[in-house]
């Protein structure tokens, strides 16, 4: 047994040693770095496609480059994530939005830093008290421990240690929390603000209001992707990547996107808003349905993997342009069988492309990754334009004339407009069962919300900066 076990073991590390072999040579061949990340995916499938005995899947070139492109987007985001050139003061960003360290200024003249920074540095001291609050969240959950915060969205304090002593005016923020300081002041995270903020669930108390507010949370969330067009945006390469990888991030965390299509097929089917309701029969298949396809949780790794990686995987899709294919083959799929080979499908991209982005942080790690050139920026560009083009999610949904979404009636009597539809599914992905494995002491939707209304009216009543 010990002999068959060491065996193994030799087997294991001279794929290892032959898989980095294979990286090197072709990120140090390749024309472009995100090329290189690109071949590499490949190259990882390939191997695990073999040892898992799904060598089929290599028969199907769309597919292939399907499953590499989504490994590619999220080995490129944590690339982008630790880099320490893509980082400004607000000072400066609010001058000059997205110019990495090191760069020379695009500005013809020299501008102010105008009347947003007083704004932004407000909204800084907000989402550092959000982050306290999914901080607290997080270590109730004992997913996340006080000896280990540094593992804690690092990049939001990326110069801690270094620059501790350095006042807030001047510490060097990354380009992700940046852009969220940036959309969140230009009124785009309303929906968020819907969502962990108010007392109503995705609305507000005021009875007139109805689905006006998230008809307006939701045309200021697709106007994000309306910049990405390439035939109207107006961003510089830098401010179009980093928008692509927080809006692609944001999608399929939160699913807001989901939510419109499947509240749109239900409406365009006839489908009664019963379905969602949490008494019925319907609605708990529809549950386990939801949550096998768009929910994030721990899995553990079944793979035969050249490589070994950490234990523990989050079982995540990172897809957000293939909802509709989705919905009528996996939530609305009539045929048990036809489900199942859907559901078997969908289980195994998922898990080949976490497979594929751990194995190659091992035999590539990000720390041998140099700082993003202009070109990385360019070339990241043309993949979310014409491989992976987040921007086509906005032409998933009509619209009207002024560019905003067009999901019909907002408010009715019956209460089953697309925007009911909407919030109703979005309280089904939410609570979606196994709440009994929640610690009940973790603080919840409520006390986050009573915690940033606290904040608020402390910020209102000082001119301080809150800690």
């Amino acid at each position: 047994m010990k002999r068959r076990k060491k065996r193994s073991q030799t087997i294991k590390e001279k794929q290892k040693k032959k898989l980095k072999k294979g990286a090197e040579c072709i990120f140090s061949t390749s024309e472009s770095v995100l090329e290189a990340i690109r071949l590499c995916m490949r190259l990882i499938l390939i191997a695990l496609c073999k040892r898992n005995g799904v060598g089929y899947i290599l028969d199907n070139e769309p597919h292939v480059d399907y499953l590499s492109d989504l490994a590619t987007i999220e080995y490129a985001y944590k690339w982008l994530a630790l880099d320490p050139a893509a980082r400004q003061n607000l000072h400066a960003f609010c001058r000059e939005k997205f110019l990495p360290q090191g760069y020379e200024s695009r500005l013809v003249q020299k501008e102010t830093y105008g009347t947003s920074y007083n704004t932004i540095y407000k909204t800084l001291g907000r989402f550092i008290c959000e982050d306290k609050m999914i901080l607290n969240q997080a270590i109730a959950e004992k997913r996340i421990f006080p000896h280990k915060n540094k593992n804690f969205d690092s990049y939001n304090e990326p110069n801690k240690g270094k620059n501790d002593n350095i006042s807030g005016y001047n510490k060097l923020i990354h380009f992700f929390r940046l852009w969220k300081l940036d959309r969140y002041n230009a009124g785009q995270f309303l929906l968020f603000q819907l969502l962990f903020e108010r007392k109503v669930f995705l609305g507000t108390t005021s009875k007139k209001d109805g689905n006006n507010t998230l008809k307006d949370a939701y045309d200021k969330y697709y106007q994000i992707f309306a910049e990405l067009l390439p035939e109207k945006s107006k961003l510089s390469d830098e401010e179009y990547v980093v928008t692509c990888f927080m809006v692609h991030e944001l999608e399929y965390t939160n699913r807001f996107h989901l939510c419109a299509i499947v509240g749109k097929y239900m409406k365009d089917k006839k489908l009664s808003i019963d379905l969602l309701n949490s008494e019925t029969r319907e609605y708990k298949l529809l549950s386990e349905r939801a949550k096998f396809t768009w929910s994030r949780f721990a899995e553990s790794p079944s793979f035969n993997t050249p490589v070994t990686t950490k234990g523990i995987f989050e079982y995540v899709s990172y897809d957000i342009l293939h909802y509709q294919d989705q919905i009528s083959k996996l939530l609305f799929n009539t045929s048990n069988s036809s489900y199942d080979e859907y559901k078997k499908k969908h289980a195994l991209d998922v898990s080949l492309v976490r497979n594929m982005v751990a194995i190659l942080q091992v035999i590539h790690p990000l720390k041998k990754m140099p700082s993003w050139s202009p070109e990385d920026y360019k070339q990241m560009r043309k993949f979310f334009q014409f491989k992976y083009p987040i921007y086509q999610v906005y032409s998933q949904i009509p619209h009207d004339n002024n560019g905003n979404a067009d999901l019909g009636e907002v408010n009715n009597k019956k209460g089953d407009t697309c925007y009911d539809f909407i919030r109703a599914f979005l309280n089904l992905l939410i609570h979606m069962g196994d709440e009994d494995k929640y610690n009940p002491a973790a603080p919840g939707r409520e006390e986050f919300a009573a915690y940033l209304a606290e904040y608020r009216k402390l910020r209102r009543s000082t001119s301080q900066d809150l800690k």
